[in-house]
């Protein structure tokens, strides 16, 4: 198959992907607490199928935030964390190379010499871009699976840096999700308290952040 056909067929999967799940209709069923029912539904084996829901969720563009306030409803913030880390990242690696599979030589074939200087840095310093967008998410995380894959970047440094990169968000939508039974207990009020922290520090260190960033890769 020519590389601009399997680009094309990846990008009209991505759009209709995006479309589905963003319907009103859909968005009825994306609640954490009818996911959680349905996860906890298979017994012993909810911890599997939620790893599986996760995993393909990211690759069909399901909201991670939504998966990750389930993980904690249905597993507690421990557990919950442990399971979300592990599917968000294998969902990500496959995203990734279905990425790097249908789209990448196409996209090579259309960099000018500019923009593929900036994908050898990619290459050579893949795993600190990959912290950077991690750590402080300027764009979605299922947006950015994909993008790395078209690029230069390599999947060791994708891997790495994804798995370490979305702890801590992960762990304070997690935590929340564990806390939803009981909006009004201190535990929940400690988990908001830690999101509205979190994003406070990534606003704050974005600006600096975003100049060192700048000057390795632009």
């Amino acid at each position: 198959m020519k590389s601009k056909t399997k680009f094309i067929i990846f990008i009209i999967l991505v759009i209709l992907f995006t479309l589905f799940f963003t319907t009103k209709g859909f968005g009825e069923y994306a609640k954490p607490q009818l996911l959680r029912d349905y996860i906890t539904s298979f017994g012993s084996i909810a911890p599997i199928i939620y790893l599986l829901v996760y995993i393909f969720g990211s690759v069909l563009g399901f909201p991670g935030s939504i998966l990750s306030l389930t993980g904690g409803l249905a597993f507690g913030a421990l557990l919950g964390t442990i399971y979300t880390l592990i599917g968000a990242t294998i969902g990500a690696s496959l995203a990734f190379w279905i990425a790097r599979i249908m789209g990448r030589d196409f996209i090579r074939s259309l960099l000018g010499k500019r923009l593929q200087e900036v994908d050898i840095k990619l290459e050579e310093k893949g795993l600190g871009i990959i912290l950077f967008f991690r750590l402080i998410p300027i764009f979605p995380f299922n947006l950015l699976n994909f993008t790395f894959g078209l690029s230069k970047v390599k999947f060791k440094d994708f891997f790495i840096g994804t798995a370490i990169g979305i702890i801590p968000g992960t762990f304070a939508y997690v935590y929340l999700g564990s806390s939803l039974t009981n909006i009004f207990s201190i535990k929940f009020i400690l988990a908001v308290l830690l999101l509205v922290a979190l994003f406070l520090m990534r606003i704050l260190l974005l600006p600096r952040t975003y100049k060192k960033f700048k000057k390795k890769v632009i």
